[in-house]
């Protein structure tokens, strides 16, 4: 009768560690999907960052650029004209700044944005 009661004791416990394997299986799998998902996350972030950093560099390559211009004409002008009046000068250079700085603000509001509200 001992080795009928060792054989009972030993299928529930194969049966219990069988169960125990598969629940350790479906943690297994279930945290696996979970790793995929975040480091899907993580590749798609890190793409929107570098689209956004792209973008950024353009904007201000092309910022600075007509920076550059608009201060080679403006010298280019002055210095064309020579004004002995100083009212002449404040009168005309203030109204040429902010034509200009007006033109450099709406040339970089194009859309910088449209990154980061899809999210």
């Amino acid at each position: 009768m001992s080795q009928e009661e060792s054989n009972q004791q030993s299928v529930p416990s194969t049966q219990k560690s069988n169960a125990d394997e598969k629940q350790e299986q479906e943690a297994l799998e279930k945290y696996k999907e979970l790793y995929q998902y975040s480091t899907d996350i993580l590749l798609k972030e890190h793409d929107r960052f570098n689209r956004a950093d792209d973008k950024a560099s353009k904007y201000a390559t092309m910022f600075f650029f007509l920076i550059g211009a608009v201060a080679y004409y403006d010298k280019w002008i002055f210095d064309r004209l020579n004004w002995s009046n100083p009212c002449v000068i404040v009168f005309f250079y203030l109204p040429l700044i902010a034509a200009g700085l007006l033109a450099l603000l709406l040339s970089g509001n194009t859309g910088a944005t449209d990154d980061f509200q899809a999210g």
